[in-house]
């Protein structure tokens, strides 16, 4: 309907207007050498930046799904792909400074180093652990249908071609 259109649209501009502000706001003081790397207050800083970009994909992944213009989703992915990188990023920043706090604090190594507590920062942003839950895109299992659509498609074309190894048989350049 129209109305869920415009709804959708709204959550896109939502996600973008959130992104720009991230970018803006927040990304320049994460790149602030002077800070040491085990600072608190640069895991606190990086954990924000974290579950901001969650929210951000989380919204973004749901205009997705739910718009139907083909230019629309395109732009969207675009966005929502470069958006995952950065919480990948992101997250691993968090991993070496969890790593960087410990070896300072002379704690033992935990067990695994890839769980990052985002608690604290949770209770600081009064946000629900949920927040954390990261969605998987909807796009993947569309990505996935494409590819086995594909597949199928280039046996068929293999079969009736009688093609083997990408090239056509007795074939004169």
């Amino acid at each position: 309907s129209a109305m869920a259109n415009v709804t959708y649209d709204q959550l896109w501009k939502e996600g973008m207007v959130e992104l720009l502000d991230q970018l803006e706001v927040n990304e320049p003081a994460a790149e602030d050498r002077s800070v040491p790397q085990d600072d608190p207050q640069r895991f606190q800083h990086n954990a924000t930046l974290y579950i901001r970009y969650l929210q951000i994909v989380r919204k973004l992944e749901e205009a997705y799904d739910q718009i139907v213009h083909p230019q629309k989703r395109i732009d969207i992915k675009k966005t929502l792909v470069s958006v995952m990188g950065r919480v990948l990023e992101i997250k691993d920043t968090l991993i070496m400074i969890n790593r960087d706090i410990s070896k300072v604090n002379r704690e033992e190594a935990l067990t695994d180093m890839s769980a990052v507590n985002l608690d604290e920062v949770l209770v600081d942003l009064k946000l629900d652990p949920s927040v954390l839950e990261v969605p998987v895109p909807r796009y993947f299992v569309e990505d996935r249908e494409d590819m086995e659509m594909r597949e199928k498609l280039l046996d068929t074309y293999t079969l009736q071609f009688n093609l083997k190894d990408g090239s056509k048989e007795d074939e004169d350049d």
